[in-house]
This record gives C-alpha cells, sequence and structure tokens, in this order.
C-alpha cells in the first residue's frame, strides 16, 4: 500500500496562494475556489451551515479502512462540529459532504460512521482574514474491530495519530514529536510503508516515516504537541494545536515543516 493512503490521514487546507495544491483523496481532485471570491461562500449554495457568515466551505472526503488495509470511499458517515451541535452533513457515494463553517472560530470537526471507529481532528481556526474559500480534509476511517495497522486501539483509551507533512528540504523522518507536559504518552513510530507494515521499529525517539501514534493518554483532556526537526520550528497549520482526546476515537493531529 502506497504513502498516499498513509497521507489520509491529514486535513489539507487549499487556497488560491496554493498554487497547483491538491488534497490527497487517493486520486479524487477537488479544485479550491478562486481568489477573487469575497472570502465567504454563497449562504443560498444549499449547504448546511455552522455558525452563519463569514463563512468558508469544509470540505471531507472519507475512505473506510478495512481489516486487510484496503480502503474505499465512505458514504452514510456523518460529519459534524462541536461549535453547532445538530448541524450535519452526510458524505455521498464519493465519501464528500461539505458545510459552510464560520470564520474565526475555533471548532473540532467529527466523523462518526455505524461499525467504524470515531475521528477528531484537532482544533482547527479560519481567521475572518484568511484568504482561503475552503478547507478540504481527508481522513481514513477504521472499521470496528480495529484493523492490524492499528494494534494500540482500545474503546477505553484514546489513541491520537500525528501525521507529519514535509513541505520543504527536511523529510518527515528524524522528527522529535512530544506530548507536552505527558511523560506517560507513550509514543510509537511507523515505518514510511505503514498502514501495510504495522511493524513498531526497536528504536523509537524519533520518527522513521510521516505517521506517529500516541498511547498512555486519558480521554476527556485535551493536549498539545512539542515538535522539531531539521528545519527547526514546525507549525500546525490551520489547526490551533489543541488536540482533544476521547475513549476509543481517535484524534488526527498534523504537524508540518517548513
Amino acid at each position: 500500500m502506497s504513502r498516499s493512503l498513509a497521507l489520509l490521514l491529514v486535513a489539507t487546507s487549499c487556497s488560491s496562494g496554493e498554487v497547483g495544491s491538491k488534497p490527497v483523496d487517493g486520486g479524487v481532485a477537488h479544485d479550491a475556489h478562486d481568489a477573487s471570491d469575497s472570502g465567504a461562500p454563497d449562504t443560498a449554495d444549499g449547504l448546511a451551515s455552522c455558525g452563519g457568515t463569514p463563512s468558508f466551505r469544509y470540505l471531507l472526503k472519507a475512505l473506510v479502512l478495512q481489516k486487510d488495509e484496503s480502503s474505499s470511499p465512505l458514504a452514510g458517515a456523518t460529519l459534524s462540529f462541536d461549535t453547532c451541535p445538530g448541524v450535519t452533513a452526510t458524505t455521498d457515494a464519493q465519501g464528500l459532504a461539505t458545510i459552510n463553517v464560520r470564520r474565526g472560530v475555533p471548532f473540532v470537526a467529527r466523523v462518526t460512521a455505524p461499525g467504524d471507529m470515531t475521528v477528531l481532528f484537532g482544533e482547527t481556526l479560519i481567521a475572518v482574514n484568511d484568504p482561503r474559500t475552503e478547507l478540504k480534509t481527508a481522513t481514513l476511517v477504521p472499521v470496528l474491530p480495529a484493523p492490524t495497522s492499528l494494534p494500540w486501539y482500545s474503546p477505553t483509551e484514546p489513541l491520537l495519530v500525528v501525521d507529519i507533512l514535509a513541505n520543504g528540504k527536511c523529510g518527515p523522518a528524524g522528527m522529535s514529536v512530544s506530548v507536552v507536559g505527558h511523560p506517560e504518552a507513550n509514543m510509537h513510530c511507523m515505518l514510511s510503508t505503514w498502514p501495510s507494515d504495522a511493524t513498531e521499529p526497536t528504536i523509537c525517539v524519533a520518527s522513521w516515516g510521516p505517521i506517529l501514534f500516541f498511547t498512555g493518554l486519558s480521554g476527556g483532556s485535551t493536549v498539545q504537541l512539542a515538535a522539531s526537526g531539521c528545519a527547526g520550528a514546525t507549525t500546525v497549520g490551520a489547526q490551533t494545536g489543541n488536540f482533544p482526546l476521547e475513549n476509543g476515537v481517535l484524534t488526527v493531529a498534523n504537524v508540518n515543516i517548513p
């Protein structure tokens, strides 16, 4: 299985300034809106609205991760946000769902589906003056019981996955990541061939590939990450750096290498 599948555990943002930027979504491309837009989607576009205007479009691409590590578009999954209880969108046959979300308000996106693991994205904030008009996300939603690529899954504990996005000269290998203030957190390094190969290296003091997992944490809390590598300090992109944890739930964190 290719690394592109591993990178489906990521929230990607697209704006007019990101020339040629496409979400990692298994080969289906969705173009970002043009920069000449007003910065807020048309409120009459028929989409559900979370929080009113000014807003941007939040587009989800959901794929189910099967036990054999294959994946396919996940129809019938529910997209929702902590800031708008009751406002939801359901993925179609291509695994796509879109909601207009208010700018300037931090939110946590949730993806749920019957028989599959619940996925949370790290807290996200799109500023009122941010030029993008659409935030594209893509995620794997593992079936339950969990596939062998998630050997640490427990219904009574949270599971935090970190996706390292290498944008410059530095690759994801050798990144040092820790959970701030939580020495009890256990880091699990994945090889670049994850999820087809879930082997955990004997020595795990820094990343071997783009995917890291953390266990040993408690649900009902929010944690932050510290990360560094050959490019120095890292950023979290549109995510604020706050990552909510819930028992039995997979929380997705992004770390961007400048």
